[in-house]
């Protein structure tokens, strides 16, 4: 080794000379130099620099230097850091610098970054160490100002100082005495060993959800493998049943923000009111899911009371949400808690709640977290009248309990028939084994439904069509890249009315929703055609994995310029495709031609509102450049005005000059009567200046598009405005390539 690596190590503040003499006698015995020691022979011999590096722990996960006879902290200094390895089994480099954003930023090394900068502003170096936590526990330790994790490394787990507020040391070794005979650090244990083997950290932690060190806050409150899907589908229901942006929405044990992270973007400021004692769930969902900048826009309320108390936030919400609460819960919490709902519910709010049903009710009492209790349903319907509330069970799918409403006002609750439409299913749903231990295969739910629940499966979103009277016309916030982009209402003109505002997002999340439910996030690479301001690029940028890219298309300049301007482009393309259409391009090239796409290379092609605007030769030719860009085993979405016997026997329906029954138009503006470029299935309606403003297309015309573009149907949606119950204004059909 030069000197010029000697001095690396040496003002790299990672080789503690009084450390290595502190642990090895021998060396200082010896009376020999410490670093010229580590330098020659200690790191061979697998000694430690530092207390916060391992260089065992280095080796033995990183064969590569291991079989190079690299140095590993030179190796760490001049490349390790920067590749994110981690140098020792409590210091997680990736997860330090989404802790602690401005260490990447400066370029840091992100442990050098924490022993002197990141301890101080309490940013954590790995899931399971909670720097705050361990000082105000240890208020000796802060005054010393010794770094917190080496005092744990060094002592504090020797003396059975907890690390985190979910990890309980003297209950870890009690548990495993194999751990305390051993005489290792428990918490070192548990991340290399005990968690695989479902060694619980702590007595109220639910070890079988865990299914990564990573995933340690979401496992807390769930299957982390399900946490996104639990987030969606309760931001499904509470959609459906009416919530919208301006309204005040109570998270009841919110936990690690599965559910609120949807919310609290949907919702106006300072409209998300969130329970939940386990403080460092909140906190470690706000760094790690959603971002400061969401938290300063958004101004979410938090309260870590444990007392099952609602009424200290001081107002009244419009909606309660409770899921996986009362599945923990004796019969006497149980009546206390929907008393204390009650009280803080409006008159005509909504609160939305699961039970877990059996044929026998729990005998208990109090919290029991993580025990699961079952209730049977009429014991269930009566903790509702006990609090004086009227209660519905609703279908909507959960993966173990049951969706149940509850009211002050019986009129707030839906009707059975409306009751039928909130079925909330999926498609695809992961399978695992007892205690959720591993995905084992994709199972198809459609094979095991009847014919006549196909055909009525639809509509996690018709129900909310029902009731417009909240839709609020207002600015679109979303979250990109745990930042925030501000989209001004006026930009997202693309889909009529409905696209300006607080519509537009409702549109991103329910083609997101809607899209990666159907296909259980398997679509990696999307073409957007039509794309417009990029709704959908803002909603599924979560579900983008590693190598993944969304592209949109669109003929208008302006909305891909804007685009442009505001999308990162290494995980979002759009482009300019210069096409002349009547309705929103009529000055541009006529000519049809390829897009300038190489074939086969998406997963996923959607195209919302665009074909109800193509003329028959447009329609066919576009129609065949989705299956020549699509993957062999890719999907396309794509919506259309299908003019089908269900299309005929609404027009018996219509009351013309009145709105829809489910949906906000006038009933008489869809029916299509006029043939486009003299077709007989291609149609407008007659008040159409231009056909391109709404084009219908019937039964054979379809048939004869999949016929010459070798796509098969796989799926159809009946669209409301049919006036029949739908998942969307327009048709949604589902192709494959043949």
């Amino acid at each position: 080794m030069d000197r010029k690596e000697v001095d690396l190590i040496v003002g790299s503040t990672l080789f503690d000379p009084d450390y290595y003499l502190r642990s090895y006698p021998d060396v200082r015995g010896n009376g020999q130099n410490p670093l010229m020691h580590f330098v020659e022979w200690g790191w061979k011999e697998r000694r430690n620099p530092h207390p916060l590096f391992d260089t065992d722990y280095y080796l033995r996960n990183n064969a590569d230097i291991a079989k190079e006879g690299i140095n590993p902290l030179l190796h760490f200094l001049l490349y390790g850091a920067k590749e994110k390895r981690n140098p020792h089994p409590l210091f997680d480099s990736q997860y330090y610098l989404e802790e602690c954003p401005e260490a990447e930023k400066k370029e840091w090394n992100p442990l050098v970054h924490f022993i002197k900068e990141g301890c101080k502003a309490y940013c954590n170096p790995h899931p399971l160490f909670d720097v705050r936590f361990y000082l105000e526990k240890n208020p000796e330790v802060a005054q010393s100002e010794i770094n917190p994790l080496i005092h744990f490394v060094e002592q504090g787990w020797k003396e059975g100082r907890n690390p985190h507020p979910a990890f309980d040391l003297n209950y870890y070794l009690q548990q495993n005495p194999d751990v305390k005979e051993a005489k290792v650090n428990p918490l070192i244990h548990f991340i290399e060993y005990g968690w695989k083997e479902k060694r619980r950290p702590h007595p109220d932690f639910p070890i079988g959800n865990l299914e990564s060190i990573e995933a340690f806050s979401q496992a807390f409150v769930g299957p982390s493998s399900q946490f996104d899907f639990m987030g969606a589908t309760q931001f499904s229901l509470l959609w459906s049943l009416g919530l919208r942006s301006c309204h005040y929405l109570l998270d009841f044990g919110c936990g690690a923000l599965r559910a609120g992270r949807f919310f609290i973007q949907y919702l106006q400021k300072g409209r998300y009111f969130g329970i939940e004692p386990n403080r460092w769930l909140i906190e470690e969902a706000i760094k790690h899911q959603l971002g400061e900048d969401t938290i300063r826009l958004k101004k979410p309320v938090f309260d870590h009371n444990d007392r099952f108390c609602v009424e200290v936030f001081g107002i009244d919400f419009d909606f309660i949400l409770a899921q996986s609460i009362f599945s923990h819960t004796g019969s006497d919490l149980i009546i206390q808690v929907l008393n204390n709902f009650k009280r803080s519910l409006k008159e005509d709010g909504l609160i939305v709640c699961t039970f877990v049903e059996g044929d026998e009710d729990f005998v208990g009492s109090g919290w029991i977290y993580p025990e699961i209790v079952r209730y049977k349903p009429e014991t269930i319907h009566s903790f509702a009248q006990s609090a004086g509330l009227f209660i519905r069970r609703l279908k909507w799918y959960h993966p173990r309990q049951s969706w149940f409403l509850l009211a002050k006002d019986k009129r707030r609750l839906p009707d059975p028939k409306a009751v039928e439409l909130l079925s909330g299913i999926v498609l695809y749903e992961p399978e695992f084994e007892e205690g959720w231990k591993e995905r084992k295969t994709i199972i198809p739910l459609l094979q095991n439904l009847q014919e006549q629940d196909k055909n009525e499966l639809l509509n996690s979103f018709s129900y909310a069509q029902l009731d417009p009277f909240y839709i609020q016309l207002d600015k679109h916030y979303v979250r990109r890249t745990k930042n925030i982009c501000l989209i001004p209402s006026e930009k997202n003109r693309r889909g009529g009315k409905y696209s300006y505002g607080e519509w537009a997002h409702v549109i991103g999340i329910f083609q997101t929703l809607f899209y990666f439910n159907l296909e259980n996030k398997m679509a990696n690479k999307i073409l957007d055609v039509g794309c417009g301001t990029g709704l959908l690029a803002i909603a599924s940028e979560p579900y983008i994995q590693d190598g993944g890219y969304y592209v949109g298309l669109d003929v208008s300049k302006e909305d891909i310029q804007f685009c442009l301007n505001h999308y990162p482009p290494a995980q979002f393309k759009f482009i300019h495709f210069d096409l002349s259409n009547s309705l929103y391009a009529p000055d541009q090239n006529p000519k049809l031609r390829p897009w300038p796409l190489e074939a086969h290379q998406f997963d996923l092609v959607t195209a919302l509102s665009v074909w109800t605007h193509l003329r028959e030769e447009e329609a066919r030719f576009y129609f065949k450049e989705i299956r020549r860009v699509l993957k062999p085993q890719g999907r396309a979405i794509i919506t259309f005005f299908f003019l089908d016997q269900i299309y005929k026997e609404s027009l018996l329906r219509r009351s013309f000059g009145e709105q829809g029954s489910f949906h906000r138009t006038d009933q008489g503006r869809w029916v299509f009567e006029l043939p486009v470029s003299g077709s007989e299935h291609w149609r407008c309606p007659q008040w159409a200046k231009i056909p391109e403003e709404a084009i219908g297309i019937d039964e054979q015309g379809l048939k004869e598009l999949m016929e010459e573009s070798r796509l098969m149907q796989l799926a159809y949606y009946p669209g409301n405005w049919k006036e029949i119950p739908g998942i969307f204004f327009q048709d949604i059909f589902v192709f494959q390539p043949e």
